[in-house]
């Protein structure tokens, strides 16, 4: 598991804000482009998204934004490598040996955003002493 379970790391930040400029762009082409990206990306803008919303973006952008948010935040079921991930967590803490630990917390520093993230993140919280 320790090769396999990797944490949940961000998009490079000039990716990430490249796009959120594109979804206030003149063409409409491109601003769905940046959606369809940013969809992509998924929980990984999570946080992102949560900022630029903070930071005030044109009523575009805004709508935009809290659409893939509402979309990220939907709660939708787990699937494929995502599920698999899910239940690995949950398998490490039922293990709950030093090992399975260290790959907990190593999942716990991913993005914050991300399932997996908080999930490691509440695993590790049961195991503390």
């Amino acid at each position: 598991m320790k090769k396999r379970l990797k944490p949940v790391l961000p998009p490079a930040p000039e990716v990430i804000r490249a796009l959120l400029a594109d979804l206030d762009n003149d063409l409409f082409a491109i601003r769905k482009a940046a959606e369809t990206q940013l969809r992509e990306l998924g929980e990984r803008a999570g946080t992102a998204l949560h900022e630029a919303l903070k930071a005030q973006p044109t009523l575009e952008s805004r709508r935009r934004i809290e659409a893939l948010l509402a979309v990220l935040e939907s709660h939708a079921p787990l699937a494929g490598e995502r599920l698999r991930a899910q239940r690995a967590v949950h398998v490490l803490e039922r293990i709950g040996t030093a090992d399975a630990r260290e790959i907990l917390e190593r999942l716990s520093r991913g993005v914050q955003s991300a399932r997996l993230t908080q999930a490691a993140k509440d695993a590790v919280a049961r195991l503390a002493p």
